[in-house]
């Protein structure tokens, strides 16, 4: 199963399915913008534009779980094969297919894999019953409504499908504590950027600081001329800027400190 295709059950910025309640949703219920006021979205998001902003110039935050992902997973060729001899509905055979993709995923992905194998196969009558309790135990925020919304998912996959699914869910949380450890980083154009990346931000600065006190209206497009760079990386790192304004003219008054 192709990941793009699986990509579009779980939520953009983080592990879980998407929420099912909520037509076309492409977050979970706790990353839901209209869920207490859009606050956990905007905390994640900004966890994952540090990430961005310190892997690539001009990543989007919304690139770097897919990325880490295909960095992560288990070995495509191994996975392949469970995903394409999978036939499970109920009975003894899904439990058979259950212990072999923990088998698999648990050398690259040990700590995941681990909390599966405690989640027992016994106490469940089929195979999409246990992957909801699996959900169940990894959520400590909305674990209820994250294996709701898989249920509901699951209805219109296929048991390759399914299948492909949890392996993706099991890699996705997995990374989890990367994604927190790379997001605690100083946010701001990174030390070590090009002089005119730092140059760009600088200006860009500069412009937002005019904006704010004398009305001036920002160009990008003159900016991007000047700097020999195209109009939309320039305005993908003003998105950057006007997003955390205060960050980054901190981040740029330290760099230019090393500098001087």
């Amino acid at each position: 199963m192709a990941p793009q295709k699986i990509e579009k059950y779980f939520c953009t910025i983080c592990w879980r399915p998407c929420h099912t309640n909520i037509k076309q949703s492409s977050y979970c219920s706790v990353h839901n913008q209209l869920a207490d006021d859009g606050k956990e979205y905007k905390r994640r998001y900004r966890l994952l534009s540090n990430i961005a902003l310190d892997e690539k110039q001009d990543s989007s935050p919304k690139d770097v779980i897919p990325r880490l992902v295909a960095k992560h997973s288990p070995h495509e060729k191994l996975m392949k094969n469970v995903v394409s001899n999978a036939n499970i509905e109920t009975g003894a055979e899904w439990e058979n297919r259950v212990e072999t993709i923990i088998e698999l995923c648990a050398q690259d992905l040990k700590d995941t894999a681990a909390s599966a194998k405690g989640i027992e196969c016994s106490s469940y009558n089929s195979f999409n019953s246990w992957i909801s309790a699996v959900i169940r135990s990894l959520d400590n925020e909305d674990p209820n409504s994250s294996a709701d919304s898989f249920n509901t998912l699951a209805e219109r996959m296929a048991p390759p499908e399914t299948t492909s699914f949890l392996i993706h869910l099991l890699t996705r949380y997995e990374i989890e504590a990367k994604i927190r450890v790379l997001g605690r980083r100083r946010r701001g154009p990174p030390i070590g950027s090009t002089l005119s990346q730092i140059d760009i931000y600088g200006e860009l600065l500069t412009a937002l600081k005019n904006r704010e006190t004398s009305g001036i209206t920002v160009n990008l497009s003159e900016i991007a001329r000047k700097y020999g760079i195209s109009r939309q990386a320039v305005s993908k790192k003003w998105r950057k800027v006007i997003e955390s304004p205060k960050d980054y003219r901190k981040a740029y008054r330290e760099y230019k400190k090393t500098t001087k």
